[in-house]
């Protein structure tokens, strides 16, 4: 079941985001251990592009289970916006603590 649910995340739901003007890539981590047992991290050519109307619009699509109300992770504390002034991902040094999924 979890491996179906990878393919489909990976091949389905991931694709759509990357179609957005501004999305430059995501990449797709899974913990060693603790929680929560998968990350996602888009990279954006700027910090509006999950403000757009295309990211809404790719969002909106998604199935409700996954993506939830608009904000839904950011008001639950499991989600937040990093400021701009946080280092370009290619430049932090990994901490052994997560391996990538998806490149």
């Amino acid at each position: 079941m979890e491996e179906e649910f990878n393919d489909w995340y990976n091949t389905a739901y991931i694709p759509p985001y990357l179609t957005v003007p501004g999305c430059l890539g995501a990449r797709r981590f899974v913990a060693i251990d603790g929680q929560p047992k998968y990350l996602t991290v888009y990279e954006f050519e700027h910090a509006a592009v999950s403000e757009t109307a295309e990211w809404a619009k790719v969002r909106d699509g998604q199935p409700m289970e996954l993506s939830g109300p608009p904000g839904n992770a950011a008001r639950q504390g499991l989600a937040r916006r990093l400021p701009p002034s946080i280092p370009e991902i290619g430049s932090l040094k990994s901490s052994g603590r997560r391996r990538p999924a998806l490149q």
